[in-house]
């Protein structure tokens, strides 16, 4: 009897994950300021989508739905097929007087298939309603070309098209996009907004070779499904973004015009836009890009920039001419979700960025450069050093007095403020003898946080065991000279705090009670309970009981209330962590996170920039679209 209870709650808790609505990709993944995009989103149980959320500068309109049909099923092979040879007659027959009625074959076509609710559920058809070249190629390609990932993986089954017009002064960078449906809200997705001229991929795009003709026999008739002429992307000017995807096998190729001397600089943004896969190794999309020159010949190729696995290549252009960047996974998988954003750009002399900067929890400690540091000799704590190394071989040292007792924490960022350098720290007393050192923080407490995989940045809270100077040394484990190996080092007593963060950034309410968890971040030693509560405005809504963080665990989860029916779109949610330590009282704002897998196993916790709340409606949507 327990174990089939147990099975029970099992099989419950399996299907309600799995009726959970989530985006796998955005495609294109990006869009030009001040144009409008018509974009693809893939995902799973997201066919019934209602509403999107984007956020400013960008509005956005369900345009259609698509659910999990495809041509491989019997019935709808033969009316695919006849609309497909209706269309490439009338294409590659423009002047023909049979083309009105292949127009009005075309269109009973799709009513039929319309009434069965069948064919306008399949992406891509509808645009032989009024065939051209283009529509017939994509219609092609992704259903009559050869390839082994015709069908997609469950995850991305389903799919929205959505029309976004962005503004023109719609702010650049990734923006977040998150689907609405009567099951519940998804986590975001990310579309990036740029500013220079955008071009989506022709397929099929594979630089190797063309693809095969293939024919098939249709009511005694031969068809030939291949276009008569497969068109090509053409080449572009730059500044320019290509959007693409890699299907599996793929090496996509894109031509450029480029004039002797122009130096440039060629960046992909992947894991950018997909941060990880559950189901792939090792976790990510892992594009390489490789340049060519007019002839062919392989000029220069990148699979990574330092630590990120999204490659930039920079090169100086030697002769006038087109020119060619291949494309691919640098281990050959490939599927829907491997999307990408290819910017060619020239590289105009960038400023070093020195010293670094970015989001730490330091406060506003007096910080100096190395250099200053040197020339002072012995430094004065607290305080933060920007320094650099580099070459391997080079080790950075700062001299500092200390009293016996005192603790000390020595805190480096380089690796988690985007720095291609793997840094390790020596703390030595006034004999030369190390005390303490330290290569890498993997083994701190708390969860995953973001986009580092590779905890590399060191970090110490030492007990000084007697009075005098002492010395930290600082080098390099792994760098790349190229790029820029600066780092942070702060020199302070311990500045106890903590970070606060909430999962899931979308909670969706089925009953009157929603689970939430809390995950706490211990700076330097933070050792007091946390309390969280929301704040005034949201208190009539909602609450909680016994939302506290123990100083004994880094996590709780919690029910969320609700007191009353929440409205039919999704409302926004805030928390509030307080605690004290060591009689210091410390108030944090609760950053949303989404639990995120990574090839099969590792989990990271992604921030997001809000946190949202929805009541689900139970509706059986099949049903409906029988009904249709």
């Amino acid at each position: 009897m327990r174990f089939f209870i147990l099975f029970l709650l099992t099989t419950a808790a399996a299907a309600a994950q799995n009726n959970v609505p989530s985006i796998g990709y955005i495609y294109p993944p990006g869009g030009r300021q001040g144009t409008k995009v018509n974009v693809i989103v893939g995902g799973k149980q997201i066919a019934r989508a209602t509403d999107v959320i984007v956020g400013s500068g960008i509005k956005a309109e369900i345009v259609k739905r698509y659910a999990p049909m495809f041509l491989q099923e019997p019935e709808l092979q033969e009316p695919a097929r006849k609309i497909y040879h209706e269309a490439r007659e009338i294409v590659e027959s423009p002047d023909s007087d049979k083309n009105e009625e292949r127009l009005k074959t075309i269109q009973m076509l799709f009513d039929a298939e319309y009434a069965k609710g069948k064919l306008e559920r399949i992406p891509y058809w509808d645009e032989l309603l009024h065939p051209t070249e283009d529509a017939l190629q994509l219609i092609y390609y992704e259903y009559f070309c050869q390839r082994p990932d015709k069908q997609p993986k469950e995850t991305l089954a389903q799919g929205v098209l959505l029309k976004l017009t962005i503004d023109k002064h719609a702010f650049r960078g990734l923006r977040e996009l998150r689907l609405v449906t009567n099951q519940g809200i998804t986590k975001p997705a990310r579309f990036m907004v740029g500013a220079e001229p955008e071009v989506l991929e022709w397929e099929p795009n594979d630089f190797n070779a063309p693809p095969q003709q293939q024919f098939s026999k249709m009511g005694g008739n031969t068809v030939r499904f291949i276009p008569k002429n497969l068109r090509s992307l053409e080449p572009q000017t730059l500044p320019v973004v290509f959007n693409g995807r890699i299907r599996r096998g793929d090496v996509d190729q894109f031509p450029f015009i480029a004039q002797k001397g122009q130096q440039l600089e060629i960046a992909v943004n992947a894991r950018t836009l997909i941060p990880y896969l559950a189901d792939a190794v090792p976790g990510w999309f892992q594009p390489a890009v490789t340049l060519f020159a007019p002839d062919g010949k392989q000029l220069a190729s990148s699979d990574s920039f330092g630590f990120d696995p999204d490659p930039v290549l920079t090169y100086k252009i030697q002769q006038d001419g087109i020119y060619r960047i291949a494309v691919n996974d640098s281990v050959f998988r490939g599927r829907d979700d491997f999307v990408y954003r290819l910017s060619v750009t020239e590289n105009m002399a960038k400023p070093d960025v020195f010293p670094l900067r970015g989001k730490t929890a330091w406060g506003t400690l007096k910080s100096i450069t190395e250099e200053e540091a040197r020339h002072q000799g012995t430094v004065t704590l607290p305080l933060i050093i920007d320094g650099r190394i580099e070459s391997e071989d080079e080790t950075d040292e700062y001299r500092f007095n200390g009293k016996e007792g005192d603790t000390l924490v020595l805190d480096v960022a380089a690796l988690a403020l985007n720095s291609p350098v793997d840094t390790a720290v020596e703390l030595l007393d006034d004999t030369g003898k190390i005390i303490a050192e330290n290569d890498d923080r993997a083994g701190s407490d708390g969860p995953n946080i973001g986009l580092e995989t590779h905890h590399a940045d060191p970090y110490l809270l030492q007990k000084l065991p007697k009075s005098g100077t002492y010395t930290v040394r600082i080098y390099s484990q792994f760098h790349d000279s190229k790029h820029q190996p600066a780092y942070r080092l702060r020199l302070s007593k311990p500045r106890q705090d903590f970070t606060l963060y909430v999962s899931p950034s979308a909670v969706n309410f089925s009953g009157q009670t929603a689970p939430v968890t809390f995950h706490l971040i211990r700076l330097d030693g933070f050792c007091g309970e946390v309390k969280i509560a929301l704040p005034p405005k949201l208190s009539e809504r909602f609450k909680m009981e016994n939302a506290v963080i123990s100083a004994e665990k880094n996590q709780a989860t919690v029910n969320l209330t609700a007191l009353k029916s929440l409205p039919g779109e999704p409302v926004k949610l805030e928390f509030e962590g307080t605690g004290i330590c060591s009689g210091h009282k410390r108030v944090q704002p609760a950053t949303g996170v989404d639990d995120w897998e990574q090839a099969f196993i590792y989990h990271h916790l992604v921030p997001v920039e809000s946190v949202f709340a929805l009541q689900t409606k139970k509706n059986n949507w099949q049903q409906k679209m029988k009904q249709k």
